[in-house]
């Protein structure tokens, strides 16, 4: 078993970056957003204030992971 505080224990992650944000998808289906040039730990999420943006972000990862198959 995968110890808690590890991201992995939610499950498969699919993440997608762009130039200065870095969108992750737990595999718990909850979301994260970090914008990693000024937050490089990825302490801050921002996802919280953000629904329409990481809505955004979703989608355009299912649109990456649907033409990968």
């Amino acid at each position: 078993n995968i110890e808690p505080r590890y991201p992995t224990a939610r499950g498969p992650m699919k993440s997608l970056f762009g130039d200065s944000l870095h969108f992750i998808r737990n595999g718990d289906d909850t979301s994260e957003l970090y914008a990693y040039r000024t937050d490089s730990l990825e302490l801050r999420d921002l996802s919280p204030a953000n629904d329409t943006l990481v809505a955004r972000w979703r989608s355009a990862l299912d649109r990456v992971l649907k033409e990968r198959r």
